[in-house]
């Protein structure tokens, strides 16, 4: 199977603190990952360090085959551009359309008078309302984004995440602030986008039951280590009682 991350040796510091410590796994190119871990344990900084918003002291991370961690701040921004955001405070615009939301990745292919007066293409725009489609709420595309239920805007989220096409998506606690019956929703969209396109998605997770169902690995953090990364179908309740559990 094709690599589509590679982290090797990775190290990262705040300070005197080590978040990270020599951190390294693969993922192949149509996985999904759950990261899951004790509060603290380094998880969304792990997802800050791929995604390319953080530095890091020491170690590499392979997109595809180029080693982020090396580029200059124009060339990872062109990175950037091929990987895919769900943000924990998900980052709506309440006082625009729905649509307007997820045509945001856009934004980034405009010069300056086109992303002043919001000139988006008649494809862009059906791009946009495909994905709405996608994650189930096209007939909310006219709503304005402040009227949305929180799994209402988390399906927003991830038809932005899906609009620019890319291979991976990164998302962040995606349903953190979910009940039962709409983080099981959400997670269903995830393994339908992984399943039907393809996609590479990792996931920062804290429900490890859900996170058993629907990844294909679990990368377990603790104290700034992998403490296991194997198969879903591999991690037992012994396994999960040891990563939360405190000495």
């Amino acid at each position: 199977m094709e690599t589509i991350i590679e982290v090797k040796n990775l190290v990262k510091n705040y300070g005197d603190k080590q978040i990270l410590k020599n951190i390294s796994f693969n993922i192949n190119k149509g996985e999904i990952i759950s990261i899951i871990g004790e509060s603290g344990a380094g998880k969304s900084t792990l997802m800050r360090c791929l995604n390319g918003l953080e530095g890091v002291n020491s170690g590499s991370i392979n997109f595809y085959d180029t080693d982020i961690t090396k580029l200059k701040e124009k060339e990872k921004n062109s990175i950037k551009k091929q990987m895919a955001h769900v943000f924990q405070d998900l980052n709506i615009i309440d006082n625009i359309y729905v649509i307007e939301n997820v045509l945001i990745p856009f934004l980034n292919r405009k010069n300056f008078i086109q992303v002043l007066f919001n000139q988006f293409s008649k494809q862009e725009y059906e791009r946009a309302l495909y994905c709405l489609e996608k994650v189930g709420i096209s007939k909310l595309a006219y709503t304005k984004a402040k009227y949305l239920s929180g799994g209402e805007k988390q399906r927003v989220a991830i038809a932005r995440s899906l609009a620019p096409n890319v291979d991976l998506i990164l998302a962040d606690e995606p349903i953190s602030s979910l009940d039962e019956k709409n983080s099981t929703q959400i997670m269903e969209i995830f393994k339908r986008i992984n399943s039907k396109k393809n996609k590479t998605i990792i996931l920062n997770l804290h429900n490890v039951e859900i996170a058993k169902k629907f990844s294909d690995k679990i990368l377990a953090l603790k104290n700034g280590e992998i403490f296991f990364y194997k198969r879903s179908t591999e991690v037992n309740e012994d396994d999960i009682r040891k990563v939360y559990q405190t000495s």
